[in-house]
């Protein structure tokens, strides 16, 4: 498994010039966008792969079907807020996203990388 666990610190030293996009919808989410509340200007939007979610909003953010980001990865850095975050890594490096370069796990489950 690639490293994509990695400090707060590090993530907003990748995030440099591009928007943030928080991969999936929900709890972790809207703890994720508290945590960077400060970078609440370089907020894009929020990936999530239920087909239900797409078209709607959370936390003011619009919730989007990961195609969005196709042929993007220059332009965002995506913020995995999903336990699922290893089937995401895995669909975001089909797409050409490099780990901890272009995306990264939310530190608020960091707790879960000693479970795995």
């Amino acid at each position: 498994m690639d490293q994509i666990f990695i400090d707060k610190k590090d993530i907003i030293q990748n995030i440099d010039k591009k928007k943030i996009i928080f991969f999936g919808a929900g709890n972790i989410c809207n703890k994720t966008i508290k945590e960077f509340a400060n970078y609440q200007n370089k907020f894009s939007c929020i990936l999530d792969n239920a087909k239900l979610t797409h078209s709607t909003e959370q936390g003011g953010l619009a919730i989007n079907d990961p195609n969005f980001i196709k042929n993007k990865n220059d332009e965002y850095y995506i913020i995995i807020t999903s336990t699922s975050f290893n089937e995401i890594s895995d669909q975001l490096k089909s797409i050409g996203f490099l780990p901890i370069k272009n995306y990264c796990v939310s530190p608020i489950l960091k707790d879960l990388k000693t479970i795995q």
